[in-house]
């Protein structure tokens, strides 16, 4: 495959630090997935009514401070406080999504008492 000429000026607005937000997201992302699929595990084995398997589990989940930890060392940080802007930032990202969800339900509630 022959190379393609590239437009560099089109990167000139790529910068290091939207690198280190954008892996930081994705970084929040798989943790949040990965403990949602922990979770789900732990559901199931309290159904199936296995409690080794339940504290098992819950050892698999990644804390706060894991995933502090895990961020300082990803990101070469010597500080746990490097890590807080990241997580509070995705905090807020996922409270205003809660929030936004709260508000669809509750307006399809007015909605559906309206008769609408």
């Amino acid at each position: 495959m022959p190379a393609r000429a590239l437009d560099i000026a089109s990167f000139r607005l790529v910068k290091r630090h939207g690198f280190r937000h954008l892996f930081n997201e994705i970084l929040s992302e798989k943790i949040d997935a990965h403990n949602e699929k922990i979770q789900q595990q732990i559901a199931e084995a309290i159904i199936d009514k296995l409690p080794e398997k339940v504290a098992e589990l819950r050892k698999s989940l990644i804390s706060e401070q894991q995933e502090i930890e895990i961020r300082m060392s990803l990101m070469g940080h010597s500080s746990e406080k490097s890590a807080l802007p990241y997580l509070e930032r995705h905090l807020r990202e996922q409270s205003q999504k809660f929030h936004k969800a709260m508000m669809q339900d509750m307006s399809q509630t007015i909605r559906n008492a309206r008769g609408a």
